[in-house]
């Protein structure tokens, strides 16, 4: 299966009174792969109620895994993890040339992480 990008918005998701309500941005791909691709813009979207929703989908008939980041923690990874990637060379022993394209791959512990959202 090809890996796809799907994002949605879903603003102000308030909690049942009403006093907190949340952003999310969801990233959907399909098959094993757990790496998300996302824009240098990305690592600077920090915000405390604003909330990543990663989506991997699976064979027909089974239940997609969901996991719940904090944007201050995708921002901060994604940034690190590029500086790595830069810091590193290439299989032909060359520098990586910096490019727009940054990888979410940090996502085990937040699996069904629904309680973050603080709803």
């Amino acid at each position: 299966m090809e890996p796809f990008n799907f994002q949605l918005r879903m603003a102000h998701r308030p909690n049942a009174d009403g006093t907190r309500s949340v952003s999310l941005q969801v990233k959907t791909q399909r098959g094993n792969g757990h790496k998300w691709p996302l824009g240098k813009k990305h690592e600077s979207v920090s915000r405390d109620n604003l909330f990543y929703v990663f989506v991997t989908l699976k064979k027909p008939g089974e239940l997609p895994d969901y996991y719940v980041v904090p944007s201050k923690t995708v921002a901060r990874r994604i940034r690190e993890n590029h500086e790595e990637w830069l810091a590193k060379t290439d299989r032909h022993g060359r520098k990586h040339k910096d490019n727009p394209m940054r990888l979410f791959v940090d996502y085990a512990k937040y699996q069904d992480r629904w309680d973050l959202l603080g709803l």
